[in-house]
């Protein structure tokens, strides 16, 4: 059974990512990139993330909307799509926050300790936003509570004049 829908956007992304740093590395005569290229693709990664909070759908409402459970994200109502947009301006930011670690760390420590240091934080820091984000209903009413990404309240109607 074949479909007709396209690649994701994510899968088309990490998959030219992944090529253009294995060119980089063939053509290098150092190997100068395995202490950079976590940095570098956590901060495209982070790029990516932000550009796809503007628009009409933010990203993390697309992924969302294509899970078995997308079907119930009521996409017409404001403060949902204010929240997606939110949550992937904080994966952007995420991104950012991780790259800037992976950088420390890589210059700080030797390189087998630099590496090993790197895949517990990335494997760690991921499994705790993913877990964010698996609960994203729940957070998403946390935030009510807090008074962000509320319903706007319907602006009532001008009194009818009355003639004096």
């Amino acid at each position: 059974m074949t479909t007709r829908r396209p690649f994701p956007a994510l899968w088309w992304f990490s998959n030219i990512m992944a090529m253009v740093f294995g060119l980089v590395d063939l053509y290098a005569k150092t190997p100068f990139m395995l202490r950079y290229e976590a940095t570098v693709s956590n901060l495209i990664t982070a790029a990516f993330f932000a550009a796809g909070a503007v628009g009409e759908e933010p990203l993390i409402l697309r992924l969302a909307a294509s899970s078995r459970n997308g079907d119930t994200i009521p996409k017409d109502r404001p403060e949902i799509i204010q929240f997606f947009r939110a949550f992937t301006v904080l994966w952007a930011a995420y991104f950012v926050a991780r790259a800037g670690v992976f950088l420390w760390v890589m210059t700080a420590f030797p390189l087998t300790k630099a590496l090993m240091l790197r895949t517990v934080i990335s494997w760690v820091s991921l499994g705790i936003m993913m877990l964010i984000s698996m609960n994203g209903r729940r957070v998403f009413m946390l935030c009510q509570r807090l008074g962000w990404f509320t319903t706007p309240a319907p602006v009532p109607a001008p009194a009818p004049l009355t003639p004096r």
